[in-house]
């Protein structure tokens, strides 16, 4: 199953919560693959990946050093932080060579354990035209075509990013292969507010909603990521996914 982190917004929360299921699957027995592609490269930070696989493959060279396992979780780093994956994908279409490079580590990289889960951090407000989602998914699709592939979406509980959000959904879903699976409300300081954004968003397109809570010590989070706590409402959030359950989770 492949899960994609999308949201308006990039950053600290959206990748935390996407490490935290990634993080909580490896803990039940599951062999995970999490791609970085977010700009940010927070998961990819914590680990201690210094490499990146496209910034790697657009000079040429076989990329090395560019993931990390930790157990039953493998943490990918597929590109450099800001703005620098535009060039790197300037690159990979100017040469064919660079191109094969791409596709043949890629290949390798998602083949070399049998991966139960594909957990991907997107950056923020990605599209499916979206050079950075274009490339990765179209070498993932040509090795898994059946492959289910799904998207939880996260949001903060201001009324802009709501009504945003809305719009980002309706847009992605129109065109997204795969299905809509979750929406998250992140950081919410007033819980009943919380609820009614929630409801504001979930509709029968999603299988589960989250509300959670801000949390001091996640958004400042810093440490390793074997010492990332993983909070009761992502939990429930795996067990409604490896069971198909529809269900509302607060807190």
């Amino acid at each position: 199953m492949r899960i994609s982190f999308v949201g308006i917004k990039g950053g600290i929360g959206k990748s935390t919560i996407a490490l935290m299921v990634a993080k909580e699957l490896s803990n039940r027995g599951f062999n995970v693959l999490f791609l970085d592609r977010d700009i940010f490269s927070f998961a990819s930070n914590l680990a201690g990946i210094k490499n990146s696989f496209f910034t790697q493959v657009a000079r040429g060279e076989l990329p090395r050093d560019y993931f990390k396992d930790l157990g039953n979780l493998t943490i990918a780093r597929l590109f450099g932080e800001g703005v620098l994956f535009f060039k790197e994908i300037e690159e990979l279409h100017k040469d064919l060579v660079k191109k094969e490079i791409m596709e043949k580590s890629y290949a390798e990289l998602v083949k070399r354990k049998k991966y139960d889960f594909f957990i991907i951090d997107n950056p923020p407000y990605v599209t499916m035209k979206s050079e950075v989602v274009e490339h990765e998914l179209s070498m993932f699709r040509k090795i898994f075509p059946n492959e289910e592939i799904y998207r939880v979406y996260l949001s903060t509980g201001l009324l802009e990013d709501v009504e945003i959000t809305k719009k980002y959904i309706d847009e992605t879903e129109a065109e997204a292969p795969g299905k809509a699976l979750g929406i998250i409300v992140n950081m919410v300081v007033d819980k009943e507010k919380g609820i009614e954004v929630l409801k504001s968003l979930y509709d029968n397109r999603f299988l589960v909603g989250v509300i959670i809570p801000f949390i001091d010590e996640l958004f400042q989070f810093q440490g390793s990521i074997e010492d990332l706590p993983v909070i009761p409402q992502i939990k429930n959030f795996v067990d409604s996914i490896l069971k198909m359950e529809k269900k509302i989770i607060t807190y």
